[in-house]
């Protein structure tokens, strides 16, 4: 199978502001990376008011391009209200070098359609190219305090069109794919779970079963069904209970 061109909108990534932030989408691009020549465009302000002007980091790998951009932003209504519209136009901007540089991918993929999907909207209606939609955001049901319900109507009406216009969508669990199906758009998914690090985490046969060297906490409360807290302590526990 040949190499594909892939261009990523990623509304989460790691980045020098919230560098933890999206870190199970890295290792996604990361995966992706050893079968196709995967781009990231990440944008991120930075409302701290240490930075003063738009910084550009980009990171090489084999198969893998990583182009984070930071930008100062302010708070407030209005301040809010221009980072947005300045987000959009970096994106914009970014995507159009990759043009320049590289020609059209063969198809692009936007990780959370807030806000990445917003540019991805933008790049679908003047390419036509198959856009995939990976959506991560638990909130879509009656359990999270910021679901989808307590959003804004341009925040609904824009994730409604990204799922719509979309060619395919991905989600790492039923539950969450369903939720979407239930209450923004009805649309096909494939479910691929979140991608670990294999040299840190990887299945070893246990020669006897033994106390959870920490303990676990019971109280996951409302995220248990998004999370499936239970499910990670029942692989810490031997007898496969819930501890």
């Amino acid at each position: 199978m040949s190499r594909l061109k892939v261009l990523w909108l990623a509304s989460w990534y790691p980045n020098p502001v919230t560098p933890y932030n999206g870190d199970f989408i890295q290792r996604h691009a990361r995966a992706a990376a050893l079968y196709h020549d995967i781009h990231v465009i990440h944008v991120w302000p930075d409302y701290s008011g240490h930075l003063t002007e738009k910084k550009e980091i980009i990171h090489r790998n084999e198969g893998l391009i990583e182009e984070i951009i930071i930008y100062p932003a302010k708070t407030g209504f209005w301040g809010r209200l221009m980072s947005h519209q300045r987000m959009l136009g970096l994106y914009r901007a970014a995507i159009k070098r990759y043009y320049k540089t590289n020609g059209l991918p063969e198809l692009f993929h936007v990780q959370v359609p807030i806000k990445a999907g917003m540019a991805g909207l933008w790049m679908k209606k003047h390419t036509k190219l198959p856009m995939v939609v990976t959506e991560h955001w638990g909130i879509y049901n009656d359990i999270a305090e910021d679901n989808i319900h307590t959003r804004s109507r341009a925040f609904k009406y824009f994730t409604q069109q990204v799922f719509v216009k979309a060619d395919a969508c991905i989600a790492p669990s039923r539950y969450l794919a369903e939720g979407v199906n239930a209450m923004v758009a009805e649309k096909p998914f494939t479910i691929i779970p979140n991608v670990v690090d294999t040299k840190l985490f990887y299945y070893k046969p246990k020669t006897q079963v033994s106390e959870i060297p920490f303990p676990a906490c019971k109280q996951y409360g409302s995220f248990e069904k998004c999370r499936r807290y239970s499910a990670c302590f029942q692989s810490f526990d031997g007898t496969g209970a819930i501890c």
